[in-house]
């Protein structure tokens, strides 16, 4: 219940964030949970985090990539949940755009 909160106060929210890093740093936690509903919370509060803009200095810093893109490449291809699975590979091809 608290990461659909946090994911609706940054996918709502029209004021910039405080802490991305933070909110990043927590979404990553959670997509590493055991329970499939606190991995899918967290790639949700990262697919809002990738749409804003106060996000994407976060992105620009080479070992919050990589942890992305670890965090994800793991999901995408071994996580037993099909939801989860699905949206961490979409994230991917996200992450791959905003490299381009």
């Amino acid at each position: 219940a608290a990461l659909q909160l946090v994911f609706v106060i940054v996918f709502h929210s029209k004021s910039a964030l405080t802490n991305p890093d933070g909110l990043f740093s927590c979404a990553l936690d959670a997509c590493k949970q055991e329970e499939n509903s606190i991995r899918l919370g967290g790639l949700k509060i990262l697919g809002a985090l990738m749409g804003r803009e106060e996000f994407e200095e976060t992105l620009t810093q080479a070992e919050n990539i990589q942890q992305l893109a670890f965090v994800l490449e793991g999901l995408s291809n071994i996580d037993p949940s099909p939801a989860v699975r699905d949206l961490a590979e979409t994230l991917r091809g996200v992450m791959t755009n905003k490299a381009e």
